[in-house]
């Protein structure tokens, strides 16, 4: 693939990504669920397309996703500890209205969990991980080429962090923002998306869990 090609399916990806989520927030003044329900379909289907024409991602399966499981359960308890660590010295409790909402939904429609543990990781990986950070990685590299590989990647890293977390619209971005540099990381390390998607996937299930089991 070229980088003409690679560089206008990544933005054919985001800006469908975005616009889904556009369409869902609008919608979301006149009823949260029916704008939620719509970008879980929608973000199925572009899910599934994208699987469709990616030779990469229908790999067979080996150690690396082992290691991005047992990277998400890491992932996770770093943001618990880190959650613990703001509340004892804030005395205030850190909590997620997009996670109570999404809970809320979950018990109405029990085919939406399958959009939150699955869908909505691999999407999300795809969409921010990869074509996101490659496009602002190669921004970079083509306007600041004197700048060093590791705080080009730290600054690449943290403005998709900020997106991940905006686009989420949470009253706890910077979970958003630790969790989206973690998985960066992860992709950057392996090079295999595979890695952060199997994070992000037991992320999101642990997390779940553990709530409905409160």
């Amino acid at each position: 693939m070229t980088e003409d090609t690679t560089q206008r399916t990544d933005w054919t990806i985001v800006i469908s990504y975005y616009l889904i989520w556009l369409g869902s927030s609008l919608l979301a003044g006149k009823t949260s669920y029916l704008s939620s329900y719509a970008m879980a379909g929608l973000d199925t289907v572009m899910l599934i397309a994208i699987f469709w024409r990616s030779k990469e991602l229908k790999r067979p399966i080996d150690i690396n996703l082992l290691k991005g499981i047992g990277w998400g359960l890491i992932a996770w308890g770093a943001v618990l500890l880190a959650m613990l660590g703001i509340k004892a010295l804030t005395n205030n409790t850190v909590g997620s209205s997009n996670t109570g909402l999404i809970l809320h939904m979950m018990r109405k429609q029990w085919l939406y969990t399958i959009y939150i543990v699955i869908v909505a990781p691999l999407l999300e990986e795809i969409v921010f991980r990869q074509c996101l950070y490659r496009r602002i990685d190669t921004w970079m590299t083509k306007h600041w080429p004197g700048m060093l590989p590791k705080a080009q990647f730290i600054a690449a890293a943290l403005v998709v962090a900020l997106f991940f977390a905006a686009m989420h619209g949470d009253t706890s971005l910077w979970e958003y923002v630790l969790i989206s540099l973690v998985l960066q990381g992860l992709y950057q390390r392996y090079g295999d998306l595979r890695v952060s998607m199997a994070a992000h996937l037991v992320f999101n299930l642990t997390t779940l869990i553990v709530l409905t089991c409160l």
